[in-house]
C-alpha cells in the first residue's frame, strides 16, 4: 500500500496494522490520504506537508510487543489546534471494548461498523478469533484525555484532545484542546501504543504501563465500608464494632464520608465521637487497619477552607471559580497545577499518616481535571496526576507498612503507579433510585439486579482494559437490608459475593455493623470470600473472550442500562 495513504506497523504476534497522522482544526480534519499533501517518508516515519504550510510527521518506534506511535505538527503560520493522533483502519474488525472517561462512566462492548466513541484505551477485533489488537497510551498522558471515535467506515480515531465537562450524572464529550500554535511551533500528541492482545498476560491493555518506580498495586485487602449502610451518619462507634464484627483479622475498617463537617475541612465534625488518631490506634490494636475517604480536590463553598484556599480554586477564562455540581451539593475545586495546592495536598497525606491512617481512599478525582485555565502549560490530566502524585508519595513516605491508596471517580491512565486500585463502576448501593421510581422514604439507599448488572459489565471491560495495572473496584457488597429495602435473594446475593471475589480490588462489606440483617449462612459466605481475597494477587478474573457478547448501542447513555448478555466464561 502507497505512503501517501500512511504507514503499515508491525503489532506483535503476526498481527499488523494501517495508520496515518491526524489533526483537528476549526478548519477542518487533516488526515491521509489527501491529493492535496505532498506525503514523503516510509518504514518507520510518514511525513504530510499541505500547501498552506502544515506538517503532520507519524513516526512509529517498533518495541518489545507493539508500536509505539507519535504523531508531531508544526505550524509555518497561526494554527489553533483542537485534537491530534491517528486515524486506525478497522475494516477487518466488527467489535471494540472501550473505556469510559473515568471510572464511574460506562464501559463495555460496542459495534465498530456502527458510529461509536470511548475513551482513553479498546481492544479492537472480532469476537471469538485472536489475536486481538489493543488501543492504549504508550505512557502517563500530558496534553489531555485520548479520545476514540468512529463512524462506523472503516476507520478510528485515536485522538489527544481537551478534557470533558462533567454532567450531571455522566460525562459529556470532550472539549477541544485549543492549543494555539505560532509560526515555527509544534506540538506533540501523547504517543499510542498498539499492539496485539497476549491473552497470558495480566496488565491492562487499555493503559499505559507501570514504569520503574511507580507504585505496583499491592496484594488485596478485605473488610468493611461505611457509606453504604450508614452514609453521612457514622461515627467512630460504628467502626469498632464492624472490627469486631464484620473485618478478619488483618482487614480494612474504611470509614467513608461524613466524618468531616465539610468537603474540604478534612477535620471531625463536631459531634464525632473520637479522633482519626485515636480511632486509627484502637482498629490497630484490634489487629485491623483504618481506612480514610477523602475527595482531596473538591471543597465546599460552606466550608471554612473555601476562604482559606480562596487563591487555590480552580478558575474559568472569566476568572469565575470552577463549580463541580455533580456530588449532591455543589463544590469548588483545588486547581493542582498551583504550587500551593500541592503543597497543601502533600500536608493533608502526610497528616492523616502520621495519624496511623493504613488506607485512603480518594474520591471524586475527575474534578481536578476539569476544563479551566490553568497555570502555563498545565493540561488537566497533569493538573490531577501531579496533584495526586503530590498527596500519595507524602502519604506513602510515612504511612503504617503495607498502606496502600485506593482510587474513585477519576480516569485510569494518569492514576497509573500511584494507585492500588480504582472503583470500576458506580456505587452498588445508591441514593438514586432505579427506573426514574419516586424517590423512597430516607436515607434513600437502593440496590438490586440493575446495579449489579452494571457492576458486572464494567468490570468485565475493565478487567481486561486495567488488568492487574489498576485492578479495578467493584465497591463493597451489602448482603443484609439497605436502608427501607429488603435484602436480596440468594441468588443475586451469590452473583453479586462472586464478583466481588472476581475483582483485582479490596474485598469488602457495607451491612450495618452489628451484622444483625446478615443471614447466618450469608454470613459465612462472607467470611470465606473474605479470607480467599485478603492478602491474594490483585489480578482481576477476566472473560475469556473480550469481544464476546452482544455490543451496546450507542445512543444507550443510561448508565445501568445492560447489554443483553453478560460474559459467562471466565478465566481464574
Amino acid at each position: 500500500m502507497s505512503v501517501a495513504s500512511g504507514l503499515t506497523v508491525d503489532c506483535g504476534r503476526g498481527v499488523s496494522a494501517r495508520v496515518a497522522p491526524l489533526l483537528r482544526s476549526p478548519e477542518g480534519v487533516r488526515t491521509l490520504p489527501d491529493p492535496a499533501a505532498t506525503v514523503t517518508g516510509g518504514g518507520s516515519s510518514v511525513d504530510a506537508i499541505w500547501p498552506d504550510g502544515l506538517r503532520l510527521q507519524l513516526v512509529a518506534e517498533s518495541q518489545a510487543s507493539g508500536c509505539r506511535l507519535s504523531v508531531h505538527a508544526h505550524a509555518t503560520r497561526r494554527l489553533v489546534v483542537d485534537a491530534v493522533g491517528i486515524r486506525l483502519d478497522t475494516n477487518a474488525a466488527t467489535r471494540i471494548l472501550v473505556d469510559g472517561y473515568h471510572s464511574w462512566d460506562w464501559a463495555g462492548l460496542r459495534d465498530v461498523t456502527a458510529p461509536g466513541r470511548g475513551w482513553w484505551g479498546a481492544l479492537l477485533g472480532t469476537p471469538g478469533a485472536t489475536p486481538t489488537l489493543s488501543i492504549s497510551l504508550a505512557e502517563t498522558p500530558t496534553l489531555g484525555a485520548l479520545s476514540l471515535e468512529w463512524e462506523g467506515t472503516g476507520h478510528l480515531d485515536a485522538l489527544s484532545t481537551g478534557e470533558p465537562r462533567q454532567l450531571r450524572d455522566r460525562t459529556a464529550s470532550s472539549e477541544p484542546l485549543r492549543q494555539v500554535l505560532g509560526r515555527g511551533a509544534s506540538l506533540r500528541g501523547d504517543a499510542i501504543r498498539l499492539a496485539a492482545v497476549d491473552p497470558r498476560g495480566s496488565a491492562g491493555v487499555g493503559l499505559p504501563a507501570l514504569q520503574p518506580g511507580d507504585q505496583q498495586p499491592r496484594h488485596r485487602r478485605a473488610g468493611w465500608m461505611s457509606w453504604n449502610c450508614l452514609g453521612g451518619d457514622v461515627c467512630g462507634a460504628d467502626v469498632l464494632d464492624a472490627v469486631q464484627t464484620l473485618v478478619p483479622d488483618g482487614g480494612v475498617a474504611l470509614l467513608d464520608d461524613g466524618w468531616m463537617p465539610w468537603w474540604g475541612d478534612w477535620r471531625e465534625r463536631d459531634d464525632f465521637d473520637t479522633s482519626i488518631a485515636e480511632l486509627a490506634a484502637a482498629v490497630r490494636d484490634s489487629g485491623r487497619v483504618l481506612g480514610l475517604w477523602l475527595a482531596p480536590f473538591l471543597v465546599d463553598p460552606r466550608s471554612e477552607a473555601a476562604t482559606l484556599h480562596a487563591g487555590l480554586v480552580l478558575r474559568d477564562a472569566t476568572g469565575e471559580a470552577i463549580v463541580d455540581r455533580r456530588p449532591a451539593s455543589p463544590q469548588l475545586v483545588l486547581d493542582a497545577s498551583r504550587e500551593a495546592a500541592r503543597a497543601h495536598l502533600a500536608d493533608l497525606g502526610a497528616r492523616f499518616a502520621a495519624a496511623g491512617v493504613g488506607v485512603l481512599k480518594l474520591d471524586f478525582l475527575y474534578a481536578a481535571a476539569l476544563p479551566a485555565i490553568r497555570q502555563r502549560g498545565w493540561s488537566g490530566v497533569r493538573a490531577l496526576r501531579e496533584g495526586m502524585r503530590s498527596l500519595v508519595d507524602a502519604y506513602r513516605a510515612q504511612a503504617p507498612r503495607g498502606a496502600a491508596v485506593w482510587a474513585c471517580g477519576g480516569p485510569a491512565p494518569p492514576l497509573v503507579g500511584l494507585v492500588d486500585a480504582c472503583r470500576s463502576g458506580g456505587d452498588a448501593v445508591i441514593n438514586v433510585p432505579n427506573a426514574g421510581a419516586e424517590p423512597p422514604p430516607p436515607p434513600w439507599f437502593v440496590h438490586g439486579e440493575a446495579t449489579i448488572r452494571a457492576q458486572t459489565r464494567n468490570f468485565a471491560a475493565r478487567a481486561w482494559l486495567w488488568g492487574s495495572t489498576v485492578p479495578p473496584d467493584v465497591d463493597a457488597v451489602t448482603l443484609g437490608a439497605v436502608g427501607y429495602t429488603a435484602p436480596l435473594d440468594d441468588a443475586l446475593v451469590e452473583r453479586w459475593l462472586e464478583l466481588a471475589a472476581r475483582s483485582g480490588g479490596p474485598m469488602l462489606d457495607s451491612d450495618e455493623p452489628t451484622a444483625s440483617t446478615i443471614l447466618p449462612e450469608r454470613m459465612d459466605a462472607l467470611r470465606k470470600a473474605q479470607a480467599a481475597a485478603l492478602g491474594a494477587r490483585p489480578r482481576p478474573a477476566r472473560p475469556v473472550d473480550p469481544l464476546g457478547g452482544r455490543p451496546a448501542p450507542m445512543d444507550d447513555a443510561v448508565f445501568l442500562a445492560w447489554p443483553a448478555e453478560l460474559p459467562a466464561s471466565w478465566d481464574r
